[in-house]
């Protein structure tokens, strides 16, 4: 090849991933070994960035990104209110069949669609991830989040309250300070 063909064909991938940059808000999930980490570069001015290990279930009912999911049957999430349901927590959707199976990185994408009934859901199970808060009380940096139980906040997430609250049903911990109905970085570990 020419070195005229070689600067042109670098120029044109140059172009490219600089229009895949600056247009999108979801990445590529690499995998390295059994953990998936987003393309998200790091962000010390936001509090750091998005990834971990994620898992691919099917989707029980349209799925959101942000949202907390639990296992219901044959590898299917789904949210709900229930608290009980969660004792078969799953995590937080990140991305789906919607997002052409790429991760969200940051919090603009919290509340897009990420898969519809019956397709593929990317779910965070350790790692971070940004998700919705429920209508209940502000939260500070390191409080114990669990699913949201309040009607009309399902997969949201809200303050751990009561000592049954850990059994099974933990997320994760907030990252930062944060209101009321807004969306939060938290640290997710699942059990």
């Amino acid at each position: 090849m020419s070195k005229k063909k070689i600067t042109i064909l670098t120029l044109a991938v140059m172009a490219l991933s600089a229009f895949a940059v600056f247009t999108g808000t979801y990445y590529n999930v690499a995998r390295i070994g059994p953990y998936f980490i987003t393309n998200y570069p790091f962000d010390s001015t936001n509090m750091g960035n998005t990834g971990g290990q994620v898992v691919t279930y099917l989707s029980g009912d349209t799925e959101y990104i942000g949202q907390v999911v639990y296992i219901s049957a044959k590898n299917t999430v789904k949210h709900d209110t229930v608290a009980t349901h969660y004792n078969a927590l799953a995590g937080v959707v990140v991305g789906g069949t919607q997002t052409n199976m790429q991760a969200s990185g940051d919090s603009a994408s919290v509340g897009d669609t990420a898969s519809f009934i019956g397709g593929r859901v990317l779910v965070l199970v350790t790692g971070r991830a940004w998700v919705k808060t429920d209508t209940t009380a502000a939260f500070s940096p390191g409080t114990m989040v669990v699913p949201s139980n309040r009607s009309g906040q399902a997969g949201k997430v809200q303050a751990r309250t009561t000592a049954i609250d850990t059994f099974f049903r933990s997320v994760g911990r907030i990252v930062d300070s944060g209101v009321t109905n807004t969306k939060r970085l938290i640290n997710v570990k699942v059990k």
